[in-house]
């Protein structure tokens, strides 16, 4: 009996000790029983350091700060409490008490969940709702643009007003710049909301088909024409909106047949007579001086005033610096949501991509936001993870260059600041050499040679 006795209280110790939440047992007295292995990984505290200790030493010694099991001796009840250990580690203590027969405290079991893990969850679902109501207080109902300078709410609110007119808009700016989403915005706003809305970038069509692709074909039109003939873009576009995006691209001979149908509101397919009515509202853009290829004579005059009644024009990124902050925090938060790893930006890098002049625009910020994100292995991205065409642009100067110095000089300067940062932000000289994209064995000799 004894024999069994030993194997069930064997085989009880090997359960306990294969729990994932830390177990504590004392007596009825607080003297300490028992402490499982998922305790001590808890606490970072070996149980020799508790076991035959009663708990008011325990306190006494600092190993935890308040004792839930003196509590229960007292107060002769369950408790849960919240408790920090000595390694700062935040837990979850339940204590409770075993009763013998003649209904005396036996024992008290106390259980240790881990908090700190669940905190850290609760923080960063915090930092994301934080982050989703800072966006959604940018966004101000204007579809994708996200903006906070003064010139794009000014641009917002004259393509907002413009959309309640059935007139020709034109918006100009430079690539990049968003003249597709300002475009997207007008349709949405306006008065034609609720109607198919055409997107047609005018430099995919080729000089050859742009009048089939526009006006379509009637059967046995041309050779390799579809025998049913073929439905163009103003047909497919009647009662809706036009978006012609690279407008200033269009041949001169199309720049005819275009300002026609804007004139008559009526067009014929290819080898066709009879008309068709286009109800379109036409919105265009291009990224290029139309009135200056008027007086060149590249683009129609007549073609011209007819497309830019309403002239939207979009400044450059460089021209608006308030809004790279807001959409770097737009890009970055769209990516955490599709990949689910939580990034930031150092202070240095911000600084580093708000004072860049983004020739590219919002197309070319987004694009680097999205490359930086997923070639960082560390949740923190830093200045030295950036392109060096950023890092070292005219516009700022990244290296303490004294006159007359040397490139071998100027190189082993860059190469001694990049390995430093790289070491400050790794574990060891593995993590350092993977940062950096070279071999650890490289690396190592490297150090070596700038005694770092």
């Amino acid at each position: 009996m004894k024999e069994a006795e030993s194997v069930n209280k064997a085989d009880l110790i090997k359960i306990l000790e294969e729990v994932s939440e830390g177990i504590y047992i004392t007596d009825g007295k607080a003297k300490t029983l028992f402490v499982n292995k998922s305790y001590e990984r808890i606490s970072g505290a070996k149980r020799d350091m508790f076991i035959g200790k009663y708990m008011e030493d325990v306190v006494k010694q600092k190993l935890i700060d308040e004792s839930a099991t003196l509590k229960v001796l007292a107060e002769k009840s369950e408790i849960t409490m919240v408790q920090t250990l000595s390694n700062k580690k935040t837990v979850l203590i339940t204590a409770s008490p075993i009763y013998n027969d003649r209904k005396e405290i036996n024992m008290v079991v106390t259980i240790l969940r881990d908090l700190t893990s669940l905190n850290k969850i609760k923080n960063d679902i915090d930092a994301k709702k934080k982050r989703i109501n800072k966006l959604v207080s940018m966004l101000e109902k204007d579809g994708d643009l996200v903006y906070r300078s003064e010139s794009m709410k000014e641009v917002v609110n004259k393509a907002i007003r413009a959309s309640k007119y059935d007139t020709t808009i034109l918006i100009n700016g430079e690539t990049g710049v968003g003249k597709d989403l300002v475009a997207k915005l007008i349709a949405k706003q306006g008065i034609r909301k609720d109607k198919v809305f055409i997107e047609v970038n005018c430099t995919a069509i080729p000089d050859s088909l742009m009048e089939s692709e526009f006006f379509g074909y009637e059967p046995g039109s041309f050779t390799g024409a579809l025998k049913n003939g073929k439905k163009g873009i103003f047909e497919l576009a009647h009662g809706g909106t036009l978006f012609l995006d690279e407008i200033g691209d269009i041949s001169q001979e199309m720049q005819t047949k275009l300002l026609k149908v804007i004139q008559d509101k009526k067009f014929h397919r290819v080898g066709g007579y009879q008309d068709i009515q286009a109800d379109v509202n036409i919105i265009s853009a291009t990224n290029k001086n139309l009135y200056e290829m008027v007086k060149e004579g590249s683009f129609r005059e007549d073609l011209y005033y007819r497309l830019n009644v309403i002239p939207i024009y979009i400044p450059p990124l460089r021209k608006r610096q308030e809004d790279v902050l807001v959409l770097i925090e737009y890009f970055l938060n769209d990516l955490i949501n599709i990949y689910g790893e939580e990034k930031h930006f150092s202070n240095e890098a911000l600084k580093i991509l708000y004072e860049y002049k983004w020739p590219g625009n919002i197309r070319e910020l987004k694009n680097l936001i999205e490359r930086t994100y997923i070639l960082s292995n560390n949740e923190t991205i830093e200045e030295y993870q950036l392109p060096i065409s950023l890092r070292q642009s005219d516009e700022r100067a990244q290296l303490d260059v004294a006159d007359g110095m040397k490139l071998n000089d100027l190189v082993e300067n860059l190469e001694v600041k990049v390995i430093t940062q790289a070491l400050k932000k790794s574990k060891n000289n593995k993590e350092a050499a993977k940062i950096l994209g070279i071999d650890p064995s490289t690396l190592t000799r490297k150090r070596q040679k700038y005694s770092i």
